[in-house]
């Protein structure tokens, strides 16, 4: 149906592919923006896949969320904004997994193009004791490792800290 120029269309089957006009998710909710009010273009909004993925800006996400965007603004990305002013009301993103035992670690990867070779992450890498990580590489903490905090506060710059509260792989000036 149609509520004030936006289209909720509900999809029961596999639409015929990417590249036809009626192409959409298996199953799921698909929004559409209507240019006119009956028989108008429509316009991709957002998907919730019968399977439970959020696709913003795709009709076909490939993570439990997935935003694409194509604006040439600041406006691109993901804002948690709290405008309460209380006390303790802050704006919060939690990384979780399941274990501490190593087998998967909480981090945050910043990529620039397609090319691995240009990416950080930052997290924390429980193959090394829950310690902090900045490391030049898009999928893991423990490969080019640049800074590490361990739990007991102990830093090293491109060196895992042993004993000293800094120690430093390299010159450093002081």
């Amino acid at each position: 149906g149609q509520i004030g120029g936006m289209c909720l269309n509900y999809h029961c089957k596999l639409g015929p592919g990417p590249t036809s006009a009626n192409a959409g998710p298996k199953g799921g909710l698909k929004f559409q923006r209507c240019d006119e009010y009956r028989g108008g273009s429509r316009t991709d909004l957002m998907v919730l896949t019968a399977s439970g993925e959020l696709g913003i800006g795709t009709l076909y996400p490939t993570t439990p969320l997935e935003i694409i965007t194509t604006k040439a603004t600041n406006s691109g990305g993901l804002l948690i904004n709290n405008t309460s002013s209380g006390t303790d009301e802050h704006a919060k993103l939690t990384l979780k997994v399941a274990s501490s035992s190593g087998v998967a670690d909480p981090y945050i990867s910043f990529k620039t193009n397609e090319d691995e070779g240009i990416a950080w992450s930052c997290g924390v890498d429980n193959d090394a004791n829950q310690a902090f990580k900045i490391a030049q590489s898009g999928n893991q903490l423990n490969t080019n490792t640049k800074l590490t905090i361990t739990t007991d506060g102990k830093v090293g710059i491109g060196i895992t800290p042993t004993s000293a509260n800094l120690e430093v792989n390299g010159n450093a000036d002081i």
